[in-house]
């Protein structure tokens, strides 16, 4: 799975909702599956070109949402 996403620097608002939104959108749109697996944060990083910190950000935002897990060992999954 690749989720690339061109964040805006110069928006106020930011990096780390900027990809919580597309990640959002993604999962709400169906092209993140119920129950997929999202890549490991460091390739997040690497697809977004954020830092890991942003990523996880990001992702625990998600979880506060509802729309993945988040378990040690295991990943991120779409819920």
């Amino acid at each position: 799975m690749h989720l690339q996403f061109a964040w805006n620097r110069d928006s106020p608002v930011p990096v780390f909702i900027q990809i919580e939104q597309d990640i959002r959108r993604k999962i709400l749109s169906g092209h993140i599956k119920h129950g997929e697996r999202l890549p490991r944060e460091t390739v997040l990083a690497e697809q977004y070109g954020a830092s890991r910190v942003t990523i996880r950000r990001a992702l625990e935002e998600l979880a506060a949402a509802n729309l993945v897990v988040r378990r040690h060992g295991i990943g991120t999954i779409a819920t």
